[in-house]
């Protein structure tokens, strides 16, 4: 998202006013109006808007101070009294587009996007070639998540201004949203001929890339973005995951602890490193990774699940199912807690509750033939035998549906099994 376009109106001044002014200080509105706008160009904010506040308290009517008010506000984030000011300008001179834009732009600052487009809108109608207000709109919508109408204004943002190395990694973000990878990769590499020494660029691409399973130029691109950006933490976080995407769980892991180091308190870090954790067996250092995401997060149901996971790795199997039952809580709607847990409990021995478990995750996911199998388990330890060759002949089904003959051939040795039983 672009900031608008700051305005600042450079007045001739006389040689002898500036000295006049320089020996006694402002005398007028346009001096003070003047030292405002100096102070702003030098990056003094506060200083310009106590210049712009003596202009407004000698003409309140002068629409340029409150603009140029706003515009220092919004450089030091504060947004609602330049959306006063913007406010003010509005009523002054409704057909100042620049001020919607601003407004617009501020607006989208604060989360109200709906509004933020509604200013863009009319800062476009009173000005259809403005291009940082279709890109501020682009960026709004993609927060609404109407990815298709971002793209379209990013699309007139480079009509307008096609060297827009920005504008090309929105738009690449917008079409990641809708999975249209490669053509995100595209509009990535078109920034990164623009911007070759932009760390975020090439993370964007390297997300982009992992999206697409191509793991090697994922790597090159969050390597690049490393050497580029070595204190940040996203850069170690994003190659990590891509090397637990490729099982080199250990290499992984020293990404994830050079990530933590940059960046302490991001429960996803200590997540993902927990994860890869169990993948090496290492269930007590990942309970204390889960531990920490816990503590940061604790309205995260993954972790709680994986947390469960590591703890029926170590035997613990009453605390698993604790861990199952709080992810299930936060997050009812997830088949795979309610295997879980029924897993955890076929292994207490508690085989109607893991029947209830599988119940309600057949009811989320009917087409899984692998809850199926679990039910039909959990049936045949209680001897229910017609009940479990049932649940087998339904899983056999659905993995002939799917072609996949491994799980064909071990669901017709489970049903052998269990017929020679009855």
């Amino acid at each position: 998202m672009h900031a608008p376009r700051i305005r600042v109106w450079a007045v001739a001044t006389a040689v002898a006013l500036a000295a006049v002014t320089a020996c006694f200080g402002p005398q007028t509105s346009n001096d003070y109006f003047d030292r405002g706008v100096a102070r702003f160009k030098d990056g003094k904010y506060k200083s310009a808007i106590a210049d712009f506040d003596q202009v407004i308290n000698i003409r309140p009517k002068y629409t340029d101070a409150y603009t140029n008010r706003a515009d220092a506000k919004i450089r030091l984030g504060q947004y609602e009294g330049a959306i006063a000011d913007l406010d003010q300008a509005l009523r002054l001179q409704p057909d100042d587009a620049s001020a919607y834009t601003s407004r617009g732009f501020v607006k989208n600052m604060l989360g109200q996007h709906e509004e933020a487009v509604a200013d863009f809108d009319e800062a476009i109608r009173l000005r259809p070639d403005n291009a940082t207000a279709y890109d501020n709109r682009g960026s709004a919508k993609t927060s609404l998540g109407q990815y298709e109408e971002a793209i379209a204004d990013f699309d007139q943002t480079l009509r307008l201004r096609p060297d827009d190395a920005y504008t090309y990694i929105s738009r690449g973000h917008a079409k990641l949203e809708l999975d249209q990878n490669q053509e995100a990769i595209d509009d990535f590499d078109r920034a990164i001929q623009m911007r070759p020494d932009d760390a975020y660029v090439y993370s964007s691409r390297g997300y982009a890339n992992l999206r697409l399973d191509q793991y090697e130029e994922a790597i090159d691109d969050f390597d690049r973005a490393i050497q580029l950006q070595p204190n940040d933490a996203y850069g170690y976080y994003s190659r990590g995951n891509v090397k637990f995407e490729l099982d080199q769980h250990q290499e992984a892991i020293a990404d994830f602890d050079r990530a933590i180091r940059l960046k302490p308190d991001d429960a996803s870090v200590y997540h993902i490193r927990g994860a890869a954790k169990i993948e090496l067996g290492q269930f007590r250092k990942a309970i204390a990774d889960f531990d920490r995401a816990i503590r940061l997060q604790p309205d995260d149901p993954y972790s709680y699940s994986n947390r469960g996971s590591a703890r029926m790795g170590l035997g613990q199997t009453e605390g698993a199912v604790a861990d199952y039952s709080e992810a299930i809580r936060l997050q009812p709607d997830n088949a795979d807690f309610y295997v879980n847990r029924g897993a955890a409990r076929a292994e207490l021995g508690q085989y109607e509750e893991a029947i209830v478990d599988y119940d309600q995750a057949l009811r989320l996911q009917p087409e899984n033939a692998g809850f199926y199998i679990f039910r039909s388990d959990a049936k045949a330890e209680l001897s229910q035998h017609r009940e479990a060759l049932a649940d087998l002949i339904s899983a056999l089904e659905l993995a002939r549906e799917d072609g996949d003959n491994d799980l064909i051939t071990a669901i017709e040795g489970k049903i052998e099994e269990l017929e020679q039983d009855e």
